[in-house]
């Protein structure tokens, strides 16, 4: 989905490079989930935590949670969905755009 849209809009790149920097920090590889418990809705709700779960918690020998891996599954399956729309608009444009 980004290839087809920084092929459309030449921003794209630079918008994406700094939005992963920012999200960065919403990620708990600087905090652990341990030192909010008073904001359990943030951690739950936050996509990126889940996304990080499910390779850190192997690693530290504890079970992925159910919650964790179904919202990494419907999230692939929502940007696989969005992506193959957008090339299914898109896919005889891009070679004037590039």
């Amino acid at each position: 989905m980004a290839g087809v849209l920084a092929a459309r809009y030449r921003d794209v790149p630079q918008v994406i490079t700094n939005l992963l920097q920012v999200l960065f920090f919403l990620t708990p590889i600087f905090w652990s989930p341990a030192t909010m418990p008073k904001r359990p809705v943030f951690v739950l709700f936050n996509p990126l935590y889940h996304l990080i779960e499910i390779v850190r918690a192997p690693l530290l020998g504890e079970p992925v949670s159910a919650m964790s891996w179904g919202l990494c599954i419907a999230m692939a399956v929502i940007g696989l969905s969005l992506t193959a729309w957008l090339y299914r608009r898109a896919h005889a444009r891009i070679a004037y755009w590039v």
